[in-house]
Parts: C-alpha cells; structure tokens; sequence
C-alpha cells in the first residue's frame, strides 16, 4: 500500500511538472485569454469531482479483484491526475489580454 502511496505522488509531481511546462510553451508562443484559463480551471474542478465521486461509491464485490473495480480505480487515478494538470496549468498561465 505505501508503494502505491509513493507511486501516485511521484504520478502527481511528474504532472506538475509537465503541466509547467506546457504553461511555459503556451505563454510564449501562444498567449490564451482569461475565458480560456478559467475554462481550464473549471476542467479541473470537474474532474476532482468526479473523482470524489467515484470513490464516494465504490464497487464492492467479495473478490475484490474484477474488471469494474480495477476499472474504477483507474478511472479515479486518471481523473485525479488530470485535475492536477488542469489546477496548475491555469495557475501558470498568463492571461493574453
């Protein structure tokens, strides 16, 4: 368990990163309005939301081991990492206008 702990904060800084990254490239050769970083902030609202969700109702069977439940557990890293991404690239953008 703490391996997977460690893994999906190594997942996290890694998105940080990439995700400053991205904001760099686009503030220097493509500068997004306002409506565009706030879109992008709503994006990552949205996806943190469906994550909560998602784990807010599990998939429970006896096993513990079927497709649906590994599938959701997915879903749910996948969600949460893109929020990441979304929450620090409109952090790091800078506003066109």
């Amino acid at each position: 368990m703490l391996f997977s702990y460690a893994r999906m904060l190594l997942c996290g800084i890694g998105i940080i990163f990439i995700a400053m990254g991205t904001a760099n490239i686009l503030n220097a050769f493509y500068p997004l309005s306002h409506v565009y970083i706030r879109l992008c902030e709503y994006i990552g609202y949205l996806s943190w939301s469906l994550t909560l969700g998602m784990k807010g109702w599990d998939i429970q069977t006896w096993d513990g081991n079927t497709l649906p439940e590994q599938l959701n557990q997915i879903l749910a890293k996948v969600f949460a990492l893109i929020g990441i991404f979304a929450f620090v690239l409109a952090r790091e953008l800078i506003s066109a206008v």
